[in-house]
């Protein structure tokens, strides 16, 4: 019975998330958005196209993946979101099976 509670509140929690709080970006978000925007568009990481580059990024993984998903015609913050969605299943997951063994 405390197994099975566990796992419905590690599931109810992000649904609740999701459901009821405000669904907004942040803004800090939009700099990955021009940069990956900038790579699937123009093959440039950079935050101007044909300027020095400029690296205003903590990681290169998310805007090159924002960029195959703005290439193939996605928009970046369903992207984003999508990718944080499963990232956080993915990390719980990973988790679980650390901790089990």
């Amino acid at each position: 019975m405390k197994k099975i509670s566990l796992y419905f509140i590690l599931i109810l929690f992000p649904a609740f998330v999701l459901i009821f709080f405000p669904k907004y970006t942040i803004d800090d978000a939009y700099i990955y958005y021009r940069y990956a925007d900038n790579f699937a568009k123009h093959g440039q990481l950079n935050w101007n196209v044909g300027e020095p580059p400029v690296e205003g990024y903590t990681g290169v993984a998310l805007a090159v993946v924002l960029s195959a998903f703005i290439k193939i015609g996605f928009s970046p913050v369903i992207a984003s979101h999508s990718i944080g969605m499963i990232s956080y299943f993915w990390g719980l997951l990973m988790l679980y099976l650390i901790l089990r063994r």
